[in-house]
């Protein structure tokens, strides 16, 4: 048993490194015309199109100037991430240049704008969405879990690194204003939540679940006893006007695979079977997420939430949605980043490039891991059986295939693990473990 409460705090401190405000409008008020006022969109609910990016994880070029060498302190820093943060920058370009084609109504970024909370960074975001939004697309942002008072925040210039400036509450607030603060018809007093009109018949419930100060525990998200009173309040209030309400949430609601809060705590909120029970009690139908290509949902009498997550565009398979609401579904499609407009050193192919670097930086993380304390399992070859090494690349292959969606466990890596020892055995038939509907594409039944 002793073991096992190890290897789970293991995987915490792994999931962990890899990834007072007034009422703006009084609750009493609250009309139709005033959100109208508060600004809404030109297409009216219930038929719309919304992008959507799971997290940005951007770090602003000034800040990584000439660190690509081996050994220096950002290829360090980088070496057991799931992103692939020297291409933030294009891979970003690229997903813009193919949501403005799409010409969207709504665009929604569930947190980690930043890639450690460098205010330059956020300065950058926030200039790339004003030009989103001034071809007429409305953008909502909420912060996620690294992305404010942030020690990591860090400018990386050639083999070293020094701090740089991160931001504190307000000047988040100050900085994403235009996309969901500035109209909002009320705000959490104890966090930066909002609640926003898109249209008359369509509200933006944002919700900050961050927890502060960050330390190496921290990772996941709480929902404040506050917060999610005033949550069920306006979910309440959207029931009595016959309005929809959706959701963003950093980290995910839900499970996205058999027993994730156990081995992946960073990507569930904390005490998620309360937080499920009162979001669906309430009724609301859809909260949308990050870190992984993935859609859940569970029911609670004839109540049904629906979980709907996206990967960070950095992290394979590069990739964010596109929701068509119509009168009585939701229908999710995926959009793939599949070349940027950026030279790769060596002239490598992006995707080549990107999934080699994905697999040999987790695959360390957790050959690192199974390799430590209490376990010592031997360093060797990742084609013998029984090492570290060996372990680490099929877990890599796991994460990856989780963060793509729709995972299965290929036949051949079930029969292998049969023979492992727990709690590794357990561990990655957890992550190959999918939880229902499909996470590719999806129609949800919104009558």
């Amino acid at each position: 048993m002793k073991t096992w409460k190890t290897f789970i705090f293991l995987l915490v401190v792994f999931w962990v490194t890899s990834c007072s405000k007034e009422l703006v409008n009084d609750q009493d008020s609250l009309e139709a015309g005033e959100l109208k006022e508060a600004g809404e969109l030109k297409c009216a609910m219930p038929q719309m199109k919304i992008a959507f990016i799971g997290g940005l994880s951007y770090l602003d070029p000034s800040l990584m100037v000439d660190c690509l060498s081996a050994g220096s302190d950002f290829m360090n820093f980088i070496s057991q991430e799931n992103v692939v943060e020297e291409l933030c920058k294009p891979i970003l370009d690229q997903a813009l240049y193919q949501i403005l084609a799409e010409k969207p109504d709504m665009l929604f970024i569930t947190g980690e704008l930043s890639y450690m909370g460098e205010k330059i960074s956020h300065e950058a975001v926030a200039g790339m969405l004003k030009k989103i939004s001034e071809q007429g697309i409305k953008v909502f942002v909420i912060p996620g879990n690294n992305d404010i008072n942030n020690p990591l925040a860090k400018a990386y210039n050639g083999n070293g690194s020094s701090p740089t400036p991160t931001v504190n509450d307000g000047e988040f607030e100050t900085i994403y204003k235009d996309f969901g603060f500035n109209d909002a018809i009320s705000r959490d007093p104890n966090s930066l939540s909002y609640l926003t009109p898109a249209t008359k018949k369509v509200w933006i419930l944002g919700i900050d679940a961050r927890i502060y100060p960050i330390t190496s525990s921290t990772s996941s998200g709480l929902i404040k006893p506050e917060t999610m009173e005033w949550i069920k309040y306006w979910l309440a209030r959207a029931k009595e006007k016959n309005t929809t309400v959706l959701a963003l949430c950093h980290h995910e609601v839900i499970e996205p695979w058999t027993e994730a809060a156990i081995y992946g705590p960073a990507y569930v909120i904390k005490n998620h079977v309360s937080v499920e029970n009162d979001l669906t009690g309430a009724g609301l139908r859809v909260i949308f997420g990050a870190y992984a290509n993935d859609i859940t949902m569970v029911s609670r009498e004839e109540n049904i939430l629906n979980d709907i997550c996206s990967v960070y565009l950095p992290s394979p398979p590069h990739s964010f949605r596109m929701i068509k609401m119509k009168p009585n579904s939701m229908k999710v499609e995926t959009r793939y980043v599949t070349s940027i407009n950026s030279t790769i050193a060596g002239g490598a192919d992006f995707l080549d490039y990107s999934n080699t670097c994905y697999l040999e930086r987790i695959s360390r993380k957790f050959t690192l891991m199974c390799n430590g304390k209490p376990y010592y399992v031997p360093r060797g070859d990742v084609s013998t059986p029984g090492t570290a090494d060996y372990y680490g690349l099929y877990f890599a292959k796991a994460l990856h295939a989780f963060y793509a969606g729709d995972e299965q466990f290929p036949p051949e890596e079930e029969a292998v693990s049969q023979n492992w020892p727990e709690p590794f055995k357990h561990l990655l038939k957890s992550i190959y473990t999918d939880l229902p509907p499909s996470d590719i594409e999806y129609t949800i039944d919104m009558k």
